[in-house]
């Protein structure tokens, strides 16, 4: 019962998002730097839909923490994507 913290949902939410972020870079856009990639996205229109496709990893863990009876470290994760949700609506506005 160690994991059933609210913390480790918290920090596995917003560090799954990051890592499949930087999947997505790598497997698509490897010959590009890091910030041009973000310009290329951001030009093609699709950053939000990259960044939403990218939080799609943190759900998956918060099923695997409710399948589990982890409900603390599922509140962490939700807590989590409500922080990336509302981040993500404050820049596109």
């Amino acid at each position: 019962m160690r994991f059933n913290k609210l913390w480790v949902g918290f920090v596995v939410g917003l560090i799954l998002p990051v890592i499949a972020f930087v999947i997505f870079y790598t497997y698509s856009f490897k010959s590009l730097a890091l910030g041009d990639f973000i310009l290329v996205i951001q030009k093609m229109d699709i950053f939000t839909q990259t960044l939403t496709f990218c939080v799609l990893p943190s759900f998956l863990s918060f099923f695997a923490f409710y399948w589990k009876q982890f409900n603390r470290a599922a509140m962490g994760v939700v807590l989590a994507t409500m922080l990336l949700t509302i981040s993500l609506v404050i820049i596109n506005f």
